[in-house]
């Protein structure tokens, strides 16, 4: 299923296609795309190139992916538990709060994996709805790594059913403000 932006201006192709599923199938992502994903994550600009990332990658079936999956209440893991692969996008810094940055950093980072997933046909969906002190404890992160997402991947099902509410959503129309409405200054 496509659901391409109906866009103002032309712009990339992949960001066009890039949408929030949470139809996966039962297709696994292999591991040399999950490399290519975060390569292509590695690859983000970041502030005096401090690259504050670092990712928790787990796939269905193992351990960690059950770890993360506990940390999602239940409305997020009735269907990021059928992902093939969750990935933690985490906020790396050493002296914590010296860099001012980061946070932003790691969602460019995050964003360069979902741009080169779409344009591998691989779906994702970026989840912020999880509790991040389960992650934390469950990994056992220090103070100088912080949970900021979980990104889903995994292949796109239209033969996957969801309850009635999230169906509702997932078959919506892609809305986005006008571009007059997000500008501070015309």
């Amino acid at each position: 299923m496509l659901k391409p932006a109906q866009t103002e201006q032309t712009i990339l192709n992949e960001i066009m296609q890039r949408w929030s599923s949470k139809r996966f199938g039962d297709r696994s992502v292999d591991a040399q795309d999950i490399s290519r994903l975060l390569e292509a994550a590695r690859w983000a600009p970041s502030s005096r190139n401090a690259q504050p990332w670092r990712f928790i990658v787990s796939q269905r079936g193992d351990t960690a992916f059950e770890k993360i999956v506990s940390a999602m209440p239940e409305s997020n893991s009735q269907w990021a538990s059928r992902a093939s692969h969750l990935i933690v996008a985490v906020s790396y810094e050493a002296e914590p709060a010296a860099n001012a940055h980061a946070q932003y950093d790691v969602g460019q980072s995050v964003a360069y994996m979902i741009l080169q997933a779409t344009s591998m046909g691989i779906s994702t969906h970026q989840i912020g709805g999880f509790d991040r002190a389960t992650i934390k404890d469950k990994f056992e992160l220090d103070s100088t790594l912080e949970p900021m997402a979980v990104v889903a991947l995994g292949y796109f099902d239209e033969k996957v059913e969801l309850p009635e509410n999230l169906m509702k959503r997932e078959l919506g129309a892609r809305i986005r403000h006008p571009l007059e409405e997000i500008l501070i200054n015309n």
